[in-house]
């Protein structure tokens, strides 16, 4: 489910607002397919990295997982294939969207390295909001809690961003706000990549921000993790 919606949404969002460059001004590229793919490609993480920890709160909530910190299996691990689980997911995400993308001819001017430069941010992106929601859930045993939070957080990701529209169409105060958003450089990254020849500092630059979110989420994620486990 989380890899068959992702194409559906592009396909609406490109229905929706396809027309957009024909019948406004400076918009900056000629289609919208070629404006949103790269976008929605990395942004498609969102929900991954949001509900992956749904199944591991269900876990908490049937003893399941109780039993499996009873087995000899290093304690750790049990986190570790959650962030593995999510960053294959992510990555596989992002690239059936790219490729279809490629399919109905979006031009990549970076060539492969390019499409291996976007999943990179893909996994990044992914490590942020997972790390996230699998502190939340180490912190939290409502369900419904976890859900109404993951969905109120994704939701204001993609629309805290230049995701749908680009920047010179938001107003200043968004714009700004967006810059607090960790998606808001993954986009950047992806669309520099696709729109133009790459400057790689301006990739590595988006890069180590989103690097340092994902080790800062994943650190705390951690953390949230061990006393959990320790309370046990």
């Amino acid at each position: 489910m989380l890899i068959v919606v992702p194409p559906l949404g592009l396909w609406a969002l490109v229905q929706l607002f396809g027309l957009l460059p024909q019948v406004t001004v400076r918009f900056p590229t000629s289609d919208y397919l070629t404006f949103i793919t790269p976008a929605y490609a990395v942004a498609a993480v969102l929900p991954v990295g949001m509900l992956s920890s749904a199944a591991l709160l269900t876990d908490r909530a049937s003893g399941l997982w109780e039993q499996m910190l009873a087995t000899p299996v290093p304690r750790l691990s049990l986190l570790v294939s959650e962030f593995l689980v999510v960053g294959s997911i992510a990555m596989t995400s992002t690239l059936l969207l790219l490729l279809l993308g490629v399919m109905a001819g979006l031009p990549v001017r970076a060539g492969l390295l390019g499409i291996l430069a976007i999943l990179f941010l893909s996994l990044l992106l992914s490590l942020v909001y997972s790390g996230f929601s699998l502190a939340f859930t180490m912190l939290t045993s409502h369900q419904n809690l976890h859900r109404v939070g993951g969905t109120l957080l994704v939701f204001v990701s993609f629309f805290v961003s230049d995701l749908i529209l680009p920047a010179s169409f938001l107003p200043s105060w968004l714009v700004a706000l967006a810059q607090a958003n960790p998606l808001f450089y993954a986009i950047r990254g992806a669309r520099d990549i696709v729109w133009s020849a790459p400057s790689w500092s301006d990739y590595g630059r988006q890069t180590l921000v989103l690097a340092l979110l994902a080790i800062l989420c994943v650190t705390f994620s951690t953390i949230c993790y061990h006393h959990r486990v320790e309370a046990s």
